[in-house]
This record gives structure tokens, C-alpha cells and sequence, in this order.
């Protein structure tokens, strides 16, 4: 999730409700709601895609909580924040937006 949000600059409403519909595994693209625009999918995103495909019960949104619902954007801010807070060894409290001007 945080990959897919990073390499494709997505804000975290988009990311949250991204749908399978919109992955173009063929094509290795990925159809961005917002605008319209295609995104190139990487080879290791792709995989990481079709692996959370595999391995997630079915749904038409890409990423869900534990409970099935979509992921909200709440939770994948305090996703953010938990993983970044030990990998950069600051203080400072990173959000999703981070990501996207990264």
C-alpha cells in the first residue's frame, strides 16, 4: 500500500479506494480515478499486486482492513506513522501526503 502510494503519488483517499477494476495487469498500468490518467505500474509493484490478489479474500477494493471493509484513511495515516517513526530515527510525525511529494 504504501509502494503503490508512494511510486504512483497517490493521495490517501486515493490509495484507500483503489479497485482492482483499475489495475491494467496486461498493460502494466494503473487507471487513476482523479483525472483520468494512467500511472505505469513496476515490475515489483505488479508482483506485489498480483500476490495481494492471490492471497486477500475477494473484494473489489485492493486494500482492506483485517475485517474486510476498505481501508480507511485514518488507518493508513497511523500506518504511516507507525512504520515511519523507527525508520527515519526523527521525531517528526509523517502523514500520507508525505508521500506524495516524496
Amino acid at each position: 500500500m504504501i509502494l503503490v502510494a508512494f511510486r504512483q503519488g497517490l493521495r490517501a483517499a486515493e490509495v484507500c479506494d483503489l479497485r482492482w477494476d483499475q489495475i491494467d495487469f496486461s498493460g502494466a498500468v494503473l487507471h487513476v480515478r482523479r483525472v483520468k490518467s494512467k500511472h505505469p505500474l513496476l515490475g515489483d509493484e505488479l508482483r506485489a499486486l498480483r500476490r495481494l490478489q492471490r492471497e486477500s479474500p475477494p473484494s473489489p477494493f485492493v486494500f482492506v482492513s483485517e475485517r474486510g471493509t476498505p481501508f480507511a484513511t485514518a488507518g493508513f495515516a497511523k500506518m504511516i506513522e507507525r512504520v515511519a517513526r523507527p525508520g527515519l530515527g526523527l521525531e517528526l510525525k509523517a502523514h500520507p501526503h508525505m508521500l506524495r511529494h516524496a
